[in-house]
């Protein structure tokens, strides 16, 4: 039985205030009554939940409201950008309903709220953040680690929340000090497992806190689109704004979900508008050996061979 106990957090530019404790996050200094999202505990006879399937995953969008029934875990409701409705199934494991909230609900809140969620990984880098998306098991928090264990600190991993400035500028929102890395990488990287806790499910990924964080929303002046390449080394292509935008919609989180909430029209041309503030590039990653030292050499170098450079340039043109 959950007790009621309100805990303040922060994550992705959004005071949390949570009847369940979520450890992940960051606590916050905020009063509950100044939080931007509420997590509240409530139960399968919430009148919320008329009509839903009495067993078995599920979820019904709509686009104010959005339902989800993971068993093991929860029902879930994500209510207008502002409200998590969370009732735990008998058999409940509560790091899979963490697992839930932090991921998929927190997702939903981001897009109800009109902020764009990015799947991937974003870094540091001398006061700017960079983004690293890609399909799963591209090698994008692998990535982030070669670049955590060169100095540079991490600003999300899994999710990054983008915002917009008062001058129209995209920043990068800081989620919570943690990545979530295969065994084997942690292995390339020397580091041993014994210490750390897997992730719900999957007994080879691993939840690592981040050896370097950074708290502050930084510019996002930039998107890594990680491609493996079979046929090649490992190399850096800038692409055209069209194809920019398209990179960005399909690694937006939880994509599958933007239809379904009626959010079509605002996730194309918040695409448009960050593809034309910020370079989208291509990493093609060569599957031949451990290349994440390569590819962070790559990164770094095209970050300081653009220093100087106005990051929110004119990009309608790009690729011409």
């Amino acid at each position: 039985m959950y007790v009621d106990q309100r805990t303040v957090y922060e994550a992705f530019g959004l005071i949390i205030d949570s009847s369940l404790p979520l450890p992940e996050l960051r606590l916050s200094a905020a009063a509950p009554a100044e939080s931007d999202v509420r997590v509240k505990v409530t139960d399968w006879e919430d009148p919320l939940w008329d009509g839903f399937p009495s067993a078995g995953p599920c979820h019904e969008a709509q686009q104010e409201v959005f339902k989800l029934q993971i068993p093991g875990a929860a029902r879930f409701g994500v209510i207008k950008g502002k409200e998590i409705l969370v009732a735990p199934a008998p058999d409940e494991d509560p790091d899979k309903t963490r697992l839930y909230i932090l991921g998929t609900c927190l997702g939903v809140i981001l897009m109800q709220r009109h902020l764009l969620p990015l799947h991937g990984s974003a870094i540091a880098v001398e006061g700017r953040a960079y983004a690293f998306v890609g399909d799963s098991g591209a090698g994008k928090s692998t990535l982030a680690q070669a670049l955590i264990q060169a100095g540079h600190g991490l600003v999300s991993d899994d999710v990054i929340a983008v915002h917009w400035s008062a001058d129209g500028m995209p920043y990068a929102e800081p989620a919570y000090p943690q990545q979530k890395l295969w065994e084997e990488s942690l292995t390339a990287f020397g580091q041993e497992t014994a210490s750390l806790r897997s992730v719900f499910s999957r007994e080879s990924k691993y939840a690592v806190p981040a050896a370097a964080f950074y708290e502050q929303r930084l510019p996002l002046a930039g998107i890594f689109e990680l491609v493996p390449d079979s046929g090649g080394d490992t190399r850096l292509v800038q692409i055209p704004r069209l194809q920019g935008i398209h990179t960005i919609m399909r690694h937006t989180y939880r994509s599958r979900l933007i239809t379904k909430l009626g959010k079509d029209q605002w996730h194309f041309g918040t695409s448009a508008r960050l593809a034309g503030a910020i370079p989208v590039l291509q990493l093609h990653r060569g599957l031949n050996g451990f290349t994440a030292d390569r590819m962070k050499h790559l990164v770094l170098q095209h970050i300081e061979q653009g220093k100087g450079n106005d990051i929110h340039e004119d990009r309608t043109t790009a690729g011409r």
